[in-house]
This record gives C-alpha cells, structure tokens and sequence, in this order.
C-alpha cells in the first residue's frame, strides 16, 4: 500500500477507520492491548478492521504499514491491571480536509449566481479568493443539472431577489412585489416545478402565497415590520390545505421503484 493510497476515493478504509476510532476517543472510549494465554489482544487494531468487508473489496493485510501508522498517531501507557491504553499524539479536535473534487464542487457553486445569492457576500467574495486557483471542470462533468438554468438576463437579479428575500425575512420586515406588501415565510424548491418559490403571507388580504422566483425580480425591501401572529397564521393556513392519501401497493415487479418515482417530489 502507498502513502498515497491512505487518501485514494477508492482505498480509503484505514483513513476513516482511524477518523472512527479517533472520535470515539474524544467521546471517552479506550483501547487496550494485553497478553493472556489466549495470546496477543489489541483493540485498536481490531478497531481498524472493523466495518470492512473483506469477501467484496480486497484489502492489503499489511501488519507492518498498520504498525507505522499506529507508532505514528498513538503511544501506548501501561496501566496497573497489566494492560496497555492507547492515546492520540495528537491533539483530538482535528480539522477535516476537504478533498479537491469538493473544492471544486464548492468553486462551481460560487459561480453560480442563484446559489451564490445564498451565501452572505463578504463569505462569498472570501470563498472565491480561497478558491481562485482552483481549476474547476466542467459542470455536466460534476452534476447534472435537473432544473432549467436561469436565462442570462434574469440570472443576476433573481440572484438578487432571492438576497433580499432572506435578509428580509432574518430582519422579520416586509417585501413590496408588484406595489403589494408581503410577509417572507417560507423558500422552497419544487422540484416539480424546478424553481425556487417565495412562499409569502399578505397580510392584508390574510392568505397565502407563493411566487416563482423569476417572477419576483422586481422585489424590493421595506421597512414595514411583519406583525408578530403571521407564522402563526401562515402555518395555520398550511394545515387546513393538508391532506392525506393513502395507497395499497403490490409489490409485483417494479410497482414500488414506479411509485416512489412518480411521488418522490411530494
């Protein structure tokens, strides 16, 4: 086994078996190791092995390179009872290191304007310095995409929207959309629709509303505080739409892979 490979998508086992066993020590669990008669027992090394499914995946038994690991990362005290517990060199509360095809995940969506709109934009413009040189593939190569991008020219003030839309709603003030004033309550992805919607309350009218992201661009703040009943109104409103159906499925063939496809989104 490589040094490389401890880190590799695909060879990764002893590296998240060390992350186990690492938070179980911060958590309070020992490991020991001791001799008897029955021979030579140690926890930790068990704990390596532990989870790993040897008859799928193949695994290099490498009892020499699991021994450096171990001399590296911990010592070993003896205790009174003869047995030996194992301790952490280093320090517990260790950072986890994001890989780069996260990075690069994280860097696409940046670049995004409707997602980035969901970031403050003193940690967005932070992110992207971090980020600058980082060479992002292409994005069918990353994800694909199941909802419509946003046309060019609404892009950037949906993006906006959707900012003042959620500042609106921490600061609990209104929003004017079309010369009306709302109440923010809710954002939501359809995935049905494949848009973010603006769930609203206008308080003047006492119902509900929701609007398609692309069709609130024009949405402005205003100083106009949201009445302290309206999420309780708003909610009460969700619950007397509520309904509930129940289904009798047979599961022949495919029934019930067809049905969660068809429902899913609900």
């Amino acid at each position: 086994m490589s040094e490389t490979s401890l880190f590799a998508e695909t060879e990764n086992h002893l590296y998240l078996a060390l992350l186990r066993i690492l938070r179980a020590m911060e958590r309070g669990t020992q490991y020991h190791r001791w001799r008897d008669a029955a021979g030579v027992h140690d926890e930790l090394r068990d704990a390596l092995h532990a989870g790993f499914d040897d008859e799928s995946v193949y695994y290099p038994d490498d009892a020499a390179y699991e021994d450096d690991l171990i001399e590296l990362l911990f010592t070993c005290t003896s205790q009174e009872d003869g047995r030996a517990c194992y301790r952490p060199r280093l320090p517990l509360h260790l950072p986890r290191l994001p890989e780069q095809r996260e990075l690069s995940w994280l860097r696409a969506l940046l670049l995004d304007p409707i997602a980035a709109a969901l970031l403050p934009d003193s940690l967005h413009e932070k992110l992207l310095r971090r980020l600058q040189d980082l060479v992002v593939p292409p994005p069918d190569d990353i994800w694909q995409r199941m909802d419509a991008p946003a046309p060019p020219h609404l892009a950037r003030p949906a993006a906006r929207a959707l900012r003042t839309f959620l500042d609106a709603y921490e600061a609990r003030r209104r929003i004017r959309v079309d010369g009306k004033l709302l109440a923010p309550c809710r954002l939501l992805y359809d995935l049905d629709r494949r848009a973010f919607l603006l769930c609203c309350w206008n308080v003047d009218a006492g119902t509900p509303l929701r609007l398609p992201l692309t069709a609130a661009c024009d949405l402005a703040a205003a100083d106009t505080p949201i009445p302290d009943d309206v999420e309780d109104r708003f909610a009460a409103a969700l619950a007397a739409r509520r309904t509930s159906v129940t289904f009798c499925i047979e599961n022949t063939k495919n029934t019930v892979e067809r049905c969660f496809e068809l429902f899913f989104s609900l």
